[in-house]
């Protein structure tokens, strides 16, 4: 008896546990001279598989350029590894980075769990310039005020220029919970209100998309 509703007959059973949890492992032999029962409590334990995400507060901007990176990786990693593309790396869940000099950087998060390691990388995601005409044109997703909320939040954001912004709610399956906003929007700031009706307390996610720009910021709703 696998703990799982699963079981098997043979000797030398193989078994997969569809399901992350923490199963008790049963084995009863029967024998010329009766039965014997042999039970372990917590024997086996199935975790999900790590995937590696994460979402920057800038992209943009002019050095000293300090970004706030954000892990949204599932499958519950125990630790990360970051590198800032500038030859600086970090291991903090949640860190911030400071880019001194000017450059188009890649960043990539390697998350990992007791099933293994995930990497997420972003090309090209962070591009740092003393100009003037790059400093003032910024794409950012800040994080939404309060957090945890209830019953509302404010998720802000701003366009590097004007175009389509789509600004989409997902919960933490990533299931779409449908789009807050999907228009044509003018460069600059913007803020927008999100309150649930009908979803419950947990993680929730904001996707703001706009042009080839796409940023991911984790919310909690707490009722």
């Amino acid at each position: 008896d696998f703990g799982d509703g699963g079981s098997d007959a043979g000797q030398h059973p193989t078994h997969v546990f569809q399901n992350a949890g923490v199963y008790d492992v049963t084995l009863i032999a029967t024998g010329p001279s009766g039965a014997d029962t042999l039970s372990l409590a917590a024997y086996v334990t199935a975790e999900d598989p790590v995937t590696a995400a994460f979402s920057a507060s800038l992209t943009t901007g002019a050095p000293p350029l300090s970004v706030d990176f954000t892990n949204l990786s599932v499958g519950a990693p125990t630790s990360w590894l970051w590198d800032f593309g500038d030859a600086a790396t970090d291991a903090v869940q949640n860190p911030t980075h400071v880019y001194a000099a000017d450059g188009t950087y890649t960043v990539s998060l390697t998350a990992t769990n007791g099933c293994g390691t995930d990497t997420s990388m972003q090309l090209d995601l962070i591009v740092v310039s003393s100009a003037t005409d790059v400093a003032s044109r910024v794409f950012a997703f800040e994080h939404n005020v309060p957090n945890p909320f209830n019953p509302s939040t404010v998720i802000a954001f701003s366009l590097e220029r004007d175009g389509r912004a789509r600004l989409e709610i997902f919960d933490a399956a990533g299931h779409s919970l449908g789009a807050l906003l999907d228009r044509e929007m003018p460069a600059g700031r913007h803020e927008v209100t999100w309150r649930p009706v009908r979803q419950p307390s947990g993680v929730y996610f904001a996707r703001l998309t706009s042009g080839d720009r796409t940023a991911i910021q984790r919310m909690v709703l707490v009722r």
